[in-house]
């Protein structure tokens, strides 16, 4: 879930730290988001919002990469208005996920082109 201020006067780092904000008053973290994986934090970057999450270590894991978490995820970015609308204004979307016990970490970015 996203939640955005609608404001054309902010700044983006302003509508970076406010949409970090709100999400952060609505939603009680860590939270599960399935069975497998668990959002631990949402940050401020610069020119982005970061969501990082904790993948279960239970997970099947070997079907797993970048491409595949990007794919799985952008049809659900690009018809959300509000995350397209952040994105229009140059603002990215990041995506980290850490395996539990492990080293393994994945990484992806949306950007505005990715929903064009």
């Amino acid at each position: 879930a996203i939640f955005v201020v609608s404001s054309t006067s902010k700044t983006n780092e302003e509508l970076i730290q406010q949409t970090v904000k709100e999400f952060k008053e609505e939603i009680e973290l860590p939270s599960q988001i399935d069975e497998l994986t668990m959002l631990t934090d949402i940050i401020a970057q610069e020119n982005a919002i970061r969501y990082q999450y904790t993948i279960s270590s239970q997970a099947d894991t070997s079907v797993l990469s970048n491409d595949v978490i990007k794919d799985s995820l952008v049809e659900n970015i690009c018809k959300n208005n509000d995350i397209v609308n952040l994105l229009r204004k140059g603002i990215d979307l990041e995506y980290s996920y850490k395996v539990e016990n492990s080293e393994q970490t994945y990484f992806v970015t949306f950007k505005y082109v990715d929903c064009l």
